[in-house]
């Protein structure tokens, strides 16, 4: 695909489609068609926030850059109760549900204040007890290392820092937060929709 091409694709993107290859896809991109994305976005006058946030996706961020970009999201309200009294921290929970011979086994991302990533944990390993078993022999094996999976995770959800799942998802997501950081709403967003 020549860079002709690349631009003439570009200018038919929607600006939604736009701004989320310049937010959150810039890495994926070959070098090469990163100015043919920036001379679109400048075309459709779009904010300079989008630009900053296509070139602080492409510049790997110092420690410095990184907490601070974990501070910022640390202190929006919890996406599941709302409060602000507790820091928000991520968490990984597994689930199994098994029917007869199939044992379907799924980890979920989440992103919360301590009190609700306890309570993720209690409903996977609720529906996993209940669901998880059923199927003869991995349905038994997986309900049991995904309680033990469950446990392990656990212990990160009350640390006042943010644990290492929460310092991963902001790396991967630095170019949405920095076009959000001056937005609560889309701040929100970013931490709700995972």
């Amino acid at each position: 695909m020549d860079l002709e091409s690349v631009k003439k694709h570009y200018q038919n993107l929607d600006r939604g489609k736009i701004e989320s290859l310049a937010t959150t896809e810039a890495k994926s991109l070959r070098p090469e068609v990163i100015p043919v994305l920036i001379g679109e976005i400048q075309r459709r006058n779009m904010p300079d926030s989008v630009i900053l946030a296509l070139q602080r996706q492409l510049k790997e961020p110092t420690p410095d850059k990184l907490a601070e970009y974990c501070t910022l999201l640390q202190s929006q309200p919890c996406p599941k109760c709302g409060t602000r009294s507790a820091k928000l921290n991520a968490n990984m929970t597994s689930e199994v549900f098994s029917i007869v011979f199939i044992t379907r086994s799924t980890k979920k991302l989440g992103i919360a204040c301590p009190d609700c990533l306890d309570s993720f944990k209690k409903n996977a390993n609720a529906k996993s007890g209940m669901l998880g078993w059923w199927a003869f022999p991995w349905g038994p094996i997986k309900t049991i290392q995904s309680f033990l999976f469950n446990a392990k995770m656990n212990k990160e959800n009350h640390l006042g820092i943010p644990n290492r799942i929460f310092q991963g998802f902001v790396y991967q997501n630095i170019g949405a937060i920095e076009a959000a950081k001056n937005s609560p709403d889309k701040l929100q967003h970013i931490i709700t929709v995972q």
